[in-house]
């Protein structure tokens, strides 16, 4: 017999009449059937020569205590009904004559064929048949009345669809070997090398790899040490090198693979430590929490809805007619009003959330902080989820048994628990993965199936965590970008340039080009800071530093740089600090939000404001239109400051017949003027003007009236409050 497992196959016909096939039919049947029957005339039909044939299993069965019978596709492993389903099944497609069955044989080497291998051959033959014949009913038995542990199996010709097997001349060799030595190899069989060298050489080189990598899990599985490990490569007809790697090589193989070549559980470390660890207990697997519980919001707004007209009493119909005819409709003040509160709401609630993630996140409490905390928490959420994900590659090998074991889970279960004739294949396939993983691994399904939910719950979580840190980080970014805010720090005028920061360890500047905007707290000016590489006389690059001061309207007031050297400009830096209050600056990236921080920043007030051409003190307040447009004649001027924000003073005359306003800054300095109508010849044009003059300088409809541009500063003392 040949080494490995070997199969024989041959066909049963009903009608014989030839002398040939009598022959060939009586070297068949000899093989089967016992000495008594030998002389049994060979002239038979299809059911006679089924009955002949299954009753040699029955007999035999009789005989040799021990040996196990089955089915496939059949109802009863009873050999008259066996029979009588098949007969059925040709009637019905009307295919009586002809071969009557397959006959089929497979055998174990002897060193394999103890008794106790007797369920796995049956097994090995289940598969056998769901994967080539598996519409057409079969009924097997494993016998051991011979040195060689083997299992006969007869097949109806006829399948349940109608079709007849066909056997063409590669049938055997490209169809049944190849699957028989697969499952062969799968059930801890040795290999037939004839097949193996037939097939191998035919197959792909990722083909190659899968078969390799099955061949190694198995081998795992069964191994106590490495040299048990590749002794069972080796009972596998693989041929193994080891030195710095494992080299494997199938039968029929041009080239050896190395063994990492196959993933990353296949390098000799890999498979050494699986051997080692492969009983132990399954990695605890857990990503941390890092990411901050939203807060609630502070302030949710009061909706109020409104009746439609129909549904309003008499008296609510009466008041609300009364407000159209004034020109006030009650429906839209009430959406408006409702649109402010979800608006005031909003930013409240966002400015709750924005300075709980930075107290949450920063160490030094700025958005920048809070931002790089954020992305230190993602990738330690990253690399943990990292670690599930090659957890779940360690065990590879193993929850692929437990996947192989889950689309027949119910099916075994209805065998053993409702005895459920139709799935005892899948249930002896069930009950030797089990055996795998008890064996192989010291584990049991519910501890698999545990340990893959935990993963994959697991990534979700950490799904979870980076998508919440994500939106967190964007809130802040956006908060962020929306106040075009650079830095949060409170620096001094010389720490927010940079100067310093620009040298490193070894005294050398660093060369860079950037542009920035300053503001403080503590002053009504701005601060545009420029700085990009020029060439200094000897021919070396150096940084140039541009240090501009200028009013809310960017007018530029003085500016400095650093062609001097350091020291001069340094002086320079503190002069301009001390001058105009620069001691607590924050970096904007465009100058609309440094000036909207002045503005937010400070709180005005007033006192002792003058009526024009009076020494008298008065609190009466008029709109910025009313206030300019108080001019009697070409020799009068009217100063005009706003009570709130006294940092623009409005000074209007009669020029030319035109009324001529000029603005001047915190520095009494001109940045902006404009000719208009006067009121009695105002048109369009003209009011519109006042508008643009009026919300460009942040002048509101509360202003006082002065009569000269230095008592407006003098009898105006307004001071600075942070907001913090």
């Amino acid at each position: 017999m040949d080494s490995g497992i070997v199969c024989k196959v041959w066909n049963i016909s009903g009608d014989i009449q030839s002398k040939a096939v009598k022959d060939n039919l009586k070297d068949s049947v000899g093989y089967i059937l016992n000495s008594e029957k030998v002389d049994a005339s060979l002239s038979m039909t299809v059911l006679e020569q089924l009955n002949r044939e299954c009753k040699y299993i029955e007999n035999d069965l009789k005989t040799f205590r021990g040996a196990l019978v089955g089915s496939h596709n059949l109802s009863s492993t009873d050999i008259k009904e066996a029979v009588e389903q098949m007969m059925e099944t040709k009637k019905f497609y009307g295919k009586t004559d002809g071969r009557a069955a397959l006959h089929m044989l497979i055998s174990l080497p002897e060193e394999e064929s103890s008794a106790l291998n007797s369920s796995k051959l049956m097994e090995l033959c289940q598969d056998v048949l769901k994967e080539i014949f598996p519409d057409n009913q079969a009924v097997f038995a494993v016998h051991t009345n011979t040195d060689n542990l083997h299992i006969h199996v007869i097949i109806n010709s006829v399948g349940l669809t109608g079709k007849k097997i066909h056997q063409n001349n590669k049938f055997i060799s490209d169809v049944l070997h190849p699957c028989i030595n697969k499952y062969a190899s799968i059930y801890g069989f040795k290999q037939n090398a004839k097949w193996r060298v037939e097939s191998n050489g035919d197959l792909s080189f990722v083909e190659q790899k899968i078969k390799l990598r099955n061949a190694i899990d198995i081998s795992v599985e069964n191994a106590d040490d490495f040299e048990s490990f590749i002794d069972n490569l080796k009972h596998q007809d693989i041929q193994v090198n080891v030195g710095k790697y494992i080299s494997l090589k199938l039968p029929g193989m041009i080239k050896a693979i190395r063994s990492h070549q196959l993933g990353n559980n296949y390098t000799l470390d890999s498979i050494v430590e699986r051997i080692t660890c492969r009983k132990d207990d399954f990695l605890k697997v857990e990503v941390g929490h890092y990411s901050i519980s939203r807060p609630e919001d502070i302030i949710a707004p009061n909706w109020r809805k409104l009746k439609r007209y129909k549904e309003l009493t008499p008296n609510e119909k009466e008041y609300v007619l009364k407000q159209l005819k004034l020109g006030k409709n009650p429906w839209r003040e009430n959406r408006l009003k409702n649109w402010q509160q979800n608006r005031i709401a909003n930013s409240i609630n966002s400015k709750n959330r924005i300075d709980t993630y930075i107290k949450h996140y920063s160490f030094d409490g700025s958005i920048e902080g809070a931002m790089s905390g954020i992305i230190a928490a993602r990738k330690k959420v990253a690399h943990e989820k990292k670690m599930v994900s090659y957890a779940k590659q360690k065990y590879k090998p193993i929850l692929d048994i437990y996947k192989q074991m889950q689309p027949i889970m119910k099916k075994a279960f209805l065998y053993e628990y409702e005895n459920v004739e139709e799935y005892r294949s899948e249930y002896e396939k069930y009950r030797e993965l089990t055996r795998r993983l008890k064996d192989g691994y010291n584990k049991d399904v519910f501890e698999v199936a545990f340990f893959l939910n935990e993963c994959d719950e697991t990534l979700l979580y950490a799904q979870a965590e980076l998508k919440e840190l994500s939106q967190e980080y964007f809130e802040l970014k956006k908060y962020s970008q929306r106040n075009h805010l650079i830095s949060s720090n409170s620096n001094s005028l010389l720490e927010s340039v940079g100067f310093y920061d620009d040298y490193n360890e070894a005294g050398l500047i660093n060369l860079g080009a950037d542009s920035f905007y300053l503001s403080s707290l503590d002053s009504d000016v701005l601060v545009r800071v420029d700085k990009a590489p020029v060439k200094d006389k000897s021919g070396e690059f150096t940084q140039k530093y541009s240090v501009t001061v200028m009013d809310r309207f960017g007018v530029t007031i003085t500016s400095i740089d650093n062609a001097n050297g350091f020291y001069d400009f340094e002086s320079k830096l503190e002069k301009l600090q001390n001058d105009y209050h620069l001691g607590h600056c924050r970096k904007f990236s465009n100058i609309q939000s440094a000036r909207e921080h002045i503005r937010k920043s400070k709180v005005f007030k007033y006192d002792n404001a003058k009526e024009i051409n009076s020494g008298e003190s008065s609190d009466k307040m008029y709109s910025f239109a009313q206030a300019v447009n108080h001019v009697k004649n070409a020799s009068h001027t009217n100063v005009v400051i706003d009570s709130l924000d006294p940092n623009y003073i409005a000074v209007s005359t009669v020029n030319n017949g035109l009324l001529k306003i000029v603005i001047l800054n915190n520095h009494n300095k001109p940045i902006d003027s404009t000719d208009i109508p006067l009121v009695e010849k105002k048109n369009n044009d003209g009011y519109e003007e006042l508008v643009r003059i009026q919300k460009k300088y942040g002048f509101s409809d509360k202003v006082l009236e002065f009569d000269s541009v230095d008592n407006a500063r003098k009898q105006t003392n307004y001071t600075t409050k942070t907001h913090k």
